[in-house]
């Protein structure tokens, strides 16, 4: 098996290169005098049942008392089996965080389809945009029907990607979340980004 491993010089070296070459390097995008703001991001909450409940009311309880941020991002995997008694769970938990939450699915959340999701979430947040203070927020379904290896962003993701971004202006800060990571010879990258 190829040894992967970068040092953090090299990675810094081609993540800068490309972020160069998308145009996105130092101060690209940023407007001026912009107003500061946090969020926090999660991933695999893997809700099951009522016990977990117990665990979010602590844990989340703790957010709110300790943590100054805008909005949580949830980067997929809410669910454990994709039931939607498991995402209406991790959903009622969520709002304990009083503050905007957008979640975006993950493989665990589809292992049944995204029936349950639609359910719970609805289509509104499938693929989706919001603005804060002058930067955009694409949450981006990256299931592939539930796959949790060798995956690949949908068509349709694709397609309202290319759909979505003329909207943007081109010097507005722009952020993705996935539930599966971009990135050269990042563990469980998605394929075809």
């Amino acid at each position: 098996m190829p040894d992967h491993a970068l040092s953090r010089r090299e990675f810094l070296k081609r993540s800068g290169l490309a972020l160069a070459a998308l145009g996105l390097g130092a101060g690209a995008g940023r407007p001026q005098e912009q107003p500061e703001f946090s969020f926090i991001a999660m991933n695999d909450l893997h809700y099951l049942n009522e016990k977990c409940a117990e665990y979010f009311r602590g844990a989340f309880g703790w957010i709110k008392a300790n943590a100054e941020y805008d909005f949580a991002l949830v980067c997929g995997d809410l669910a454990t089996a994709g039931k939607v008694e498991e995402l209406q769970g991790a959903k009622d938990a969520l709002a304990l965080l009083d503050k905007p939450a957008y979640p975006v699915m993950g493989n665990h959340d589809a292992s049944a389809g995204n029936q349950s999701w639609l359910q719970v979430f609805g289509a509104e947040r499938i693929n989706y945009r919001f603005d804060h203070q002058g930067w955009t927020f694409l949450g981006l379904d990256t299931t592939d029907d539930g796959k949790s290896s060798a995956v690949a962003v949908s068509q349709a993701t694709i397609d309202w990607i290319k759909q979505t971004l003329p909207d943007i202006p081109a010097d507005r800060p722009l952020v993705g979340f996935t539930h599966f990571p971009f990135g050269e010879l990042v563990p469980l990258r998605l394929t075809n980004a």
